[in-house]
């Protein structure tokens, strides 16, 4: 963020003015949870074109596919099961009829894969195509929910998959489609390197099971990887009133990113699996010995876990002194943040 007003800023401006929330959780979190404690857990999130993907992109299944996928995996954050989605469509002129019929594919598509019924929506008139996403579900009976503000010194940081990848995937397709390499000039284990990053762009998978699994076991915080590492995991030092220290070495970092280092557009894979965003794995914090039943709960979905730092007395995230740090990089200084 160059100047102006910062998303984060804004949504902190909001809720000093709202005042305290009689929610179990309220403004501030991946989800809203509503009366009783167990729920209904509620989130809602917005693709715009313009923002969250180029205008023109021809994929409008992979469109309407993520931005289900995006609303979701607020909840796997919270630690709930979807239950439905209901979709605010903003329709703008000038696509053909298949170009819609395509985009209700992928509301299909992400509906069956992802476990989750249609439960209604709008459609306006807009002058750019988005999809809001109003996605909702419920907590495990007798299980609370897993918020960014429960960290504590001497806990773990770990984090699901791995990192970089969807970023490089939005880069890339950037850079094929105007002036980087011709397809035809990618070897062949680099197309298919492309090919599978963008795919995790366009359809990433929340880790919902994951999520479940993790707030049963005891994890203290947890949020989903959607704005970039650094500052995901700032949101819950902020909300703990705690700090994060990062061993970078230690980053799942994308196994695709080794594959596409000398194309235009890539960077260090380290500094995408940092800054990128849009991986929408989870970061989690949790006591030492829940380890392993950690690590277990991942591996039957053969995701996996890894511990990636430790919470510390203090505030922010902190890189480890001698390590460049990427935050004054072109990536952004913190991640990805909306500015006004």
């Amino acid at each position: 963020m160059t100047g102006g007003t910062g998303e984060f800023e804004l949504i902190d401006r909001l809720r000093e003015r709202l005042g305290r929330s009689d929610l179990p959780v309220g403004p501030g979190d991946d989800a809203a949870v509503l009366p009783p404690s167990s729920g209904p857990v509620v989130t809602v999130d917005t693709s715009l074109e313009g923002v969250h993907f180029p205008r023109g992109w021809d994929d409008p299944a992979g469109i309407a596919y993520r931005a289900i996928a995006v609303s979701l995996s607020d909840l796997a954050a919270m630690g709930a099961t979807p239950g439905q989605v209901l979709i605010a469509l903003g329709v703008p002129p000038g696509h053909e009829r298949g170009f819609w019929f395509s985009l209700a594919d992928g509301v299909v598509e992400a509906a069956d894969r992802l476990g989750v019924d249609l439960a209604g929506g709008d459609v306006v008139r807009s002058p750019a195509l988005f999809l809001s996403v109003t996605a909702i579900g419920s907590l495990p009976e007798g299980q609370d929910p897993v918020t960014r503000a429960g960290a504590r010194p001497g806990d773990l940081v770990g984090v699901t998959g791995s990192l970089g990848g969807a970023r490089a995937g939005l880069v890339l397709r950037g850079d094929l489609e105007s002036d980087g390499p011709a397809d035809g000039e990618l070897v062949q284990s680099q197309r298919a390197a492309v090919t599978r990053l963008i795919d995790r762009y366009l359809r990433p998978v929340p880790r919902l099971e994951e999520g479940v699994a993790f707030g049963r076991e005891g994890a203290s915080a947890m949020i989903d990887v959607s704005d970039g590492l650094l500052a995901d995991l700032g949101h819950i030092a902020g909300e703990s009133g705690v700090g994060i220290e990062l061993e970078p070495d230690s980053i799942p970092v994308d196994p695709d990113l080794q594959e596409i280092g000398d194309l235009p557009g890539a960077a260090d894979p380290v500094v995408f699996a940092l800054l990128g965003g849009d991986d929408y794995e989870l970061a989690l914090t949790f006591p030492p010995h829940l380890l392993d039943p950690l690590e277990q709960a991942a591996g039957q979905s053969s995701v996996g876990l890894t511990v990636i730092g430790s919470v510390v007395e203090g505030e922010g995230v902190e890189l480890p002194a001698g390590f460049a740090d990427p935050r004054s990089g072109p990536l952004g200084e913190h991640g990805f943040e909306h500015s006004f």
